[in-house]
């Protein structure tokens, strides 16, 4: 064997397994594969509303006549169509379809752009200029491989555009597609491809039903052989059953003759399980969850994303509720038995009339009925007796709805926020206790400026390291759910290096921290060990209350005028400092 065969059996098997990865590997549509194929039939409605379209038509797989069988194409929609008086066409001509919706920024700028530079109606020859600036370079290939197939000399692209949960059509462009580029296509295709797929469409291989070892290719791995022969009976007894070979008109009848070149094409109607029926009957003969494979789709519900951890934890939910399904059918059957028994007691009940009582209780009536009896049973006695918490009858009270329900029920009962005697008051009372401890993604206790809530204060005492009318440390913060006022930083020699506000709400006796923390203020003071300014950092350390101000008598008023030349002008602020400090706020709104 030279080194040129060796080359292209190389390369031939690089080739296949690309093809098997493809027809038997694990592919997820993505969301925009989906949103794009659940409107084209949105698409359909408004291209059957187009005046020059007189009918259109869904199908499924169109599988090639020109002597290739393995070459097949799947258009969205076949038409009948007067084309736009751009053509040279005077009657009705077939189209196929192709549709597309773009979802994103930059697809639906460009499909935007096509629009206003060629118009909504758009009549032009495949690889033109107006083709290459409809059509993008990722769908003009697929549109010439549609018109090959089909053997059609035009094809519609339409373009749609969805935003918000909203779609609309903006652009049809009519292409035409030479012979001799469909021809130049398909013998590019059968060059490639037959080498590789030619030999599964062997008519003995086909009649026969299954592969063995030594009629795939030499140059095949063994995982792809393995695959081949695993597939090829399924596959096979399909091909036969759709490409019914031979011609039943009345002259071959009557000579009793048939043309085996000949194809005659039956597609199968939808059906719910594609499985090997032996394959069926068996996962029908084991109990569990592998008897009721083919209920799963009707409990999941179609196009869900979740995890794998998710899909397993459902997979097992799907599994306990068809068991019980079962279960629930098999009583009927022995409730049917007893009552034959008794009424018939010579004659035994067949087996359809026992598969009819399992067919009277289907899987989506037993789930519904499943569904009303589990909200019944909440409702019941029973069901609070072994579950004290569940004081509603529907559903158990977390914490948070607990605390939200009580902590509205204070504020209408007392005054809010607190005045007086905040210590005392989040102390003794048990609901403002657990607002102040309480924490989830709903409660969370954030520091606001005491301005942006009381435009009339700039600053308040701490609630927590004040005393009395002795001097304190004033704070420009407060907590936004316990509305008080809380030095946000740490001061002094303390434990773990804790601020007011993160002692407020970590503590379990505020009365004690309170004390501890005034105490930490009277040392700092008497060693100096640490500068008590404010939150932010003004050069006031101390304020005192208004009974420590003494009256101070009014100074005498000036009279005369006074000489503006005597008085040094002040210097002006400039705007910059405040559009640099307008400019990082925005900043940091942005974050």
């Amino acid at each position: 064997m030279d080194e040129a065969s060796v080359s292209t059996d190389e390369l031939k098997m690089q080739q296949f397994m690309a093809c098997a990865k493809s027809w038997f590997g694990r592919h997820r549509s993505t969301e925009y594969m989906q949103q794009g194929s659940r409107n084209e039939t949105f698409i359909a409605q408004r291209l059957a509303q187009q005046p020059w379209v007189s009918s259109v038509f869904n199908v499924g797989m169109l599988q090639s006549k020109l002597g290739a069988e393995w070459i097949a194409v799947s258009p969205d929609a076949i038409i009948l169509a007067d084309l736009p008086h751009e053509s040279d066409e005077n009657e009705k001509q077939v189209l196929f379809v192709e549709m597309k919706t773009r979802q994103t920024g930059k697809t639906i700028s460009g499909a935007n752009e096509a629009v206003q530079n060629y118009g909504q109606l758009v009549f032009c020859k495949y690889d033109d200029d107006i083709f290459k600036g409809c059509v993008p370079a990722s769908n003009r290939k697929q549109l010439l491989h549609q018109a090959m197939v089909t053997n059609l000399k035009y094809g519609l692209f339409v373009t749609a555009v969805a935003f918000d949960n909203e779609s609309e059509v903006i652009q049809y462009v009519v292409v035409e597609f030479s012979h001799d580029l469909r021809e130049d296509h398909y013998m590019l295709l059968k060059t490639v491809g037959e080498p590789l797929v030619g030999w599964l469409y062997d008519k003995e291989l086909l009649s026969r039903g299954y592969l063995k070892k030594g009629d795939c290719p030499t140059w095949m791995s063994d995982e792809d052989i393995n695959d081949c022969i695993s597939h090829f009976p399924m596959w096979s007894a399909l091909y036969n059953r759709v490409v019914l070979s031979g011609r039943n008109d009345d002259t071959s009848t009557a000579n009793n003759e048939t043309d085996p070149d000949v194809h005659m094409f039956h597609p199968m109607n939808p059906i719910s399980v594609f499985k090997h029926y032996q394959q069926f009957e068996y996962n029908r003969s084991k109990w569990g969850l592998d008897k009721n494979t083919e209920m799963s789709d009707h409990v999941f519900m179609l196009g869900l994303k979740v995890s794998f951890e998710a899909h397993y934890i459902l997979r097992m939910i799907c599994g306990v509720v068809v068991n019980t399904w079962r279960v629930a059918q098999a009583r009927r059957i022995v409730q049917f038995l007893k009552e034959n028994n008794e009424d018939n007691a010579r004659t035994d009940p067949t087996v359809a009339q026992m598969r009819r009582q399992c067919e009277n209780l289907t899987l989506n009536d037993f789930v519904l009925q499943l569904g009303i009896e589990t909200l019944k049973f909440l409702q019941s006695s029973r069901f609070r007796q072994y579950n004290p918490l569940a004081q509603n009858p529907f559903v158990n009270v977390s914490a948070e709805d607990q605390l939200t329900e009580d902590f509205k029920k204070f504020k209408e009962e007392h005054p809010w926020p607190v005045k007086r005697r905040k210590l005392e008051v989040f102390s003794e009372h048990p609901t403002l206790t657990r607002l102040r401890k309480f924490s989830s993604s709903s409660y969370q206790h954030m520091k606001v400026n005491i301005n942006d809530v009381d435009p009339t204060k700039n600053r308040k005492k701490c609630a927590l390291c004040a005393k009395g009318n002795m001097k304190y440390r004033q704070t420009s913060f407060m907590c936004n759910l316990c509305e008080v006022p809380l030095c946000a930083r740490q001061y002094g020699k303390r434990k773990n290096n804790e601020s007011c506000f993160q002692l407020w709400h970590n503590s379990e006796n505020l009365m004690d921290v309170h004390k501890q923390a005034h105490d930490s203020i009277i040392r700092a003071k008497a060693s100096d060990d640490d500068k008590l300014g404010d939150d932010n950092d003004e050069s006031s350390t101390y304020s005192v209350d208004d009974s420590d101000i003494q009256q101070v008598p009014a100074l005498p008023r000036i009279e005369g005028n006074i000489d503006s030349q005597e008085v040094p002008e002040l210097p002006m602020i400039e705007g910059d400092i405040v559009t640099q400090q307008a400019s990082e706020l925005t900043r940091i709104e942005g974050v």
